[in-house]
């Protein structure tokens, strides 16, 4: 029985592992209800400031674990949609995330282990890691994870990854973007992480929130709204008390003291 266990550290960062022996981590039910209110619960606390995705047994995410999943020929639409549907909401939820989000990938990252990779904002991984999206090959396009892949690597090398439904390395995964920096082992990746928390820490998480809500809203927007909408969120939190403190901070040499909640024009 496959489980997730979430680890809470002192410096705002929650890493949720994922454990599932015998099955290269892939999720089941269990798992994904676990992940999925996990990170809505402690996304959604002031002490929470990085949210990390790992896997235990050496390696990430091998994708579903589709046991009991099997549906028979014809069955009707309603079913698979709920069959999808804990997918979408870990999908929905991980995109949606409040506070920046990390997979820190060892070995095999597989359909839905390539998704979260493509849903967080951040990835890195060893050198041991592979990354797939097989599912054409067993009869099922990758729709869900094609749409943000496109996003965060363009559609000609998503076109490679889904189309021939290939297995990539490390080095080609930093190469088109899948990934920002790649680590010689777990120990890399633990002190790639500090260093990203320690980054996080040093910023507002009220602008942090906003930055994130920002990013996903003009992704799709033409030049001249994406630029409006932005002048507009700059504007909104030029008075905000985390703003006014930066810019004590910054005249007086010293470190910032943010405040713990978000403004209400950042929540």
């Amino acid at each position: 029985m496959g489980r997730v266990e979430i680890a809470v550290g002192d410096n705002g960062m929650v890493t949720f592992w994922l454990d599932n022996p015998g099955k290269l981590n892939a999720l089941n039910e269990t798992m994904l209800a676990t992940l999925t209110n996990g990170i809505r619960h402690h996304g959604a606390q002031a002490a929470c400031r990085l949210i990390v995705i790992r896997g235990r047994n050496g390696t990430f995410c091998a994708g579903r674990d589709v046991a009991g999943l099997q549906r028979t020929e014809g069955s009707a639409p309603p079913d698979a949609l709920e069959q999808i549907r804990p997918a979408r909401e870990l999908a929905e939820t991980l995109i949606g995330c409040p506070v920046p989000t990390v997979a820190a990938v060892a070995g095999r990252a597989v359909g839905l282990g390539m998704g979260m990779v493509v849903w967080c904002d951040m990835a890195i991984c060893e050198t041991s890691a592979t990354f797939s999206v097989p599912e054409a090959r067993i009869g099922i396009p990758p729709s869900m994870i094609a749409l943000s892949l496109v996003r965060a690597i363009g559609p000609r090398a998503t076109a490679d990854l889904v189309l021939r439904g290939r297995t990539v390395g490390a080095e080609h995964a930093l190469q088109v973007g899948l990934i920002q920096k790649v680590c010689e082992d777990d120990s890399g990746i633990d002190t790639d992480l500090a260093a990203l928390s320690s980054d996080v820490w040093r910023c507002s998480p009220a602008a942090l929130r906003s930055s994130k809500r920002l990013l996903r809203e003009i992704t799709d927007m033409p030049f001249d709204d994406g630029f409006s909408r932005a002048i507009e969120v700059a504007a909104a939190s030029l008075g905000s008390a985390d703003a006014i403190e930066g810019m004590h901070a910054f005249r007086s040499k010293r470190p910032p003291t943010w405040t713990l909640t978000p403004t209400p024009a950042d929540s």
